[in-house]
């Protein structure tokens, strides 16, 4: 989960169960994380509009930061990290509840789980929400499968064209000697 002013982008880890590398100076319009591809861990990483968590199984969250100081906060867990710029943290934790099961805990049927920014970091601080929502293995791997991945075509076309503008620049060195 990475934050920035004011949202927060996550990322999951695809069938490798690792997160391909990030660099900072690989970061465009199309790969807002930075991520590069020429490492092949992350051909495989899915794009989550939200957070789904599987119930009763540990989970590890990997928190960085694009801009300033935030702060990965999950109140009804008591769950808080710190993201910080250029330093990846980390939290481990085992949501013990689903959702729905937390609605009917609380006798609320409206109740969701939510990650928040907890360090006020500008004017639309109050923006930097994200909806987590916690369900069983089986619907957890149905959710999972059906995320797109963040290798997808339009960065593929991006990487060529910046291979092939590195390569007629090359090129163009090559002749001028």
């Amino acid at each position: 989960v990475v934050g920035e002013q004011f949202k927060w982008i996550i990322r999951y880890a695809g069938a490798d169960n690792e997160l391909g590398l990030r660099d900072y100076k690989l970061t465009s319009p199309t790969n807002s994380l930075g991520i590069d591809f020429k490492d092949q861990k992350s051909w495989d990483d899915k794009l989550g509009g939200e957070i789904v968590l599987p119930v009763n199984r540990p989970v590890r969250v990997k928190i960085g930061s694009k801009d300033i100081l935030h702060s990965f906060y999950i109140p009804t867990m008591r769950v808080q990290m710190n993201a910080v710029p250029g330093m990846p943290t980390y939290f481990q934790f085992t949501p013990r509840y689903t959702t729905e099961e937390m609605r009917e805990k609380n006798h609320d049927p409206a109740f969701d789980y939510v990650l928040l920014c907890n360090k006020i970091c500008g004017t639309g601080h109050y923006n930097m929400q994200s909806k987590v929502t916690v369900v069983s293995e089986a619907e957890y791997q149905h959710w999972l499968t059906n995320q797109q991945l963040f290798f997808n075509d339009d960065v593929k076309k991006e990487l060529q064209a910046a291979e092939e503008k590195k390569a007629a620049a090359n090129d163009k060195l090559v002749l001028n000697n």
